[in-house]
Parts: C-alpha cells; structure tokens; sequence
C-alpha cells in the first residue's frame, strides 16, 4: 500500500497540471511596414487592443474562436479577454503586423505610443456573439493566467487608432463629421481618408460589431472623426 501511495499522488498532481490553461506567450515584433499603417481598436481600462483580422485562421473570425475553444475550452470567467500562447496558436503568421512602438489615438487626437506584446479574443459566459477573432493586446506585463477581466466594455467612446510606427502629431489631421444612420447601422460617406475603405474591410468589427453581453443596452455612439496622415 505504501508502495502505491506517491504513484497516486504524482497522477493527482500530473492531472491537476494538466488541466491548468496553458500562459499566454509573446508575440513577437515585426519590422515597421512602409507606406504607414493603421487599426482600429479600444482602451478597455487596463488593456489596449487593436483588431487583427487578418490573422485569423482561414481569414475566418469564427475559426479564430474555434482554436481560442480548443487551448482554453473552459473560461473562467464571465466576460473578459482569452490571452492565447501564439507560439501554439494557429494564426497567420505571414501576414502579422507587430512594431515594436505604435502611435495610438484617440477621439480628442491625443497621441501615445505602445508596444502590443499579446494576441487575444474575447471570451465568456455571458457573451451573446463571438465577432471578433484575434486582436494585438497591450498591458502592463503579461500575466500567468490567460483569462484578463476588463475594466471598459469596447464601445464607440473608447475608440482608438493605431498606427503602425512613430507617427508625429502635426502629419496627422482631424476633422469632425457626422455620421448618418439608416436602420440602425452607419452610412459611410466620401469624406473618408485614402485608405479608410481597405481597413473597414480588413477590420473584423466596427463600432457597430462589438462583443455584446446579455445585458448590454444600446449606446448611442458619438460623432465620427477622420484622421488622415500626411
């Protein structure tokens, strides 16, 4: 009997760690693209995140959601951001986009730079849709648990660009106008910047495609800004 006892006892442990959700990794960085790039994305609070739907699987988001399922298949967690390990993610490396500093902005045109060293989705209990896929995640260090609650919902009043590299204040230029609606959904019209049309389509959600939760009501989203680089 005595014998058997520390064999139990490694199967318990070897169980116990085998069912612990693998740590997210980092992603690595990429040489800054020429001409300049951008994305679209939020500051939830305490993490920025930028949409990358380019790397999805298949170009797909909901195969992105599939492999997120499969390395983390139990959530813990209502309603939060899945940190995945992108050295067993399956993702479409080819096409990553990752300098080491980004430009982000805001709504009110103030700048900041940041590095994204994580790649993530949302993921919950509690959430109706899974639109999405993979997004770039800046925090403050990366964290041993994969599963990260968020302070701020991603909505239109926490928008955010990012630009691909060091981007000086004065070659970027705002400009108010508004955006008009039918059936509940924007109407884009010919006072977008050169450009704006090719990241609509890469981008996996707008700010009327967000990740919703049960109890979300509807906000009404403030007047749209064009930025253009010059």
């Amino acid at each position: 009997m005595k014998f058997w006892i520390p064999i139990l006892c490694f199967a318990a442990l070897a169980v116990a760690q085998s069912s612990e959700p693998p740590s997210p990794t980092d992603v690595p960085y990429t040489p800054e693209p020429r001409p300049l790039q951008w994305r679209l994305g939020f500051d939830l609070g305490n993490a920025v995140i930028l949409e990358t739907p380019e790397l999805n699987p298949e170009n797909n988001f909901k195969s992105a959601v599939e492999e997120a399922e499969r390395i983390l298949p139990h959530p813990d967690l209502s309603f939060g951001l899945a940190l995945l390990p992108f050295i067993k993610v399956n993702v479409r490396r080819d096409q990553l986009l990752n300098p080491q500093k980004w430009t982000i902005m805001d709504l009110q045109a103030r700048t900041r730079q940041r590095s994204f060293q994580g790649i993530g989705l949302f993921m919950g209990s509690q959430m109706t849709t899974t639109e999405g896929g993979y997004h770039l995640v800046s925090i403050a260090a990366m964290p041993g648990n994969p599963f990260m609650a968020v302070r701020k919902e991603a909505s239109g009043e926490n928008l955010i660009f990012g630009f691909a590299g060091p981007v000086k204040t004065k070659h970027v230029r705002t400009k108010f106008s508004e955006t008009k609606w039918e059936n509940s959904l924007p109407v884009e019209n010919a006072d977008l910047p050169a450009g704006s049309e090719a990241a609509k389509q890469q981008s996996s959600c707008s700010m009327t495609r967000r990740t919703q939760l049960h109890n979300d009501s509807s906000t009404a989203l403030p007047s749209k800004r064009s930025f253009e680089t010059g």
